[in-house]
């Protein structure tokens, strides 16, 4: 398993709560802004939880991450809802169901499925 931070201080924290919880499978990897620096088509899933609207090159990072995962690999985006306005996030850190999966799909990416049992937050997985 891979954990990919592009802060190393919150990649150090990963490091310490993988340790505290006896977790030997947890591969650090310090990535970068354009590219999460994993091995090409070694991933079954990425999780991206909260964080794809922090991305400033989403392009980049993508193209990335579809070089990352295996054939038959897939990607699940959690966002918080913009739709829901008792979502206690600002603004900037919401997106709204269509903006996720028009952006993924522009990118080449095929939704799949919906997490439809989120309260606050949109899930949809896509494949390459």
């Amino acid at each position: 398993m891979f954990a990919v931070e592009v802060q190393r201080q919150l990649l150090d924290l990963v490091a310490e709560e993988a340790r505290r919880r006896g977790l030997m499978n947890v591969e650090l990897v310090l990535g970068g802004e354009r590219d999460p620096r994993l091995p090409e088509a070694a991933v079954d899933l990425v999780l991206i939880a909260n964080a794809y609207h922090e991305f400033s090159d989403p392009e980049a990072i993508m193209a990335a991450v579809r070089q990352c995962l295996k054939p038959e690999g897939r990607v699940a985006v959690i966002e918080y809802s913009k739709e829901n306005s008792r979502v206690p996030v600002a603004g900037p850190h919401k997106m709204s169901f269509a903006e996720i999966r028009s952006e993924m799909e522009a990118m080449g990416f095929q939704l799949r499925h919906v997490l439809d049992f989120l309260p606050m937050q949109h899930g949809l997985i896509f494949s390459r």
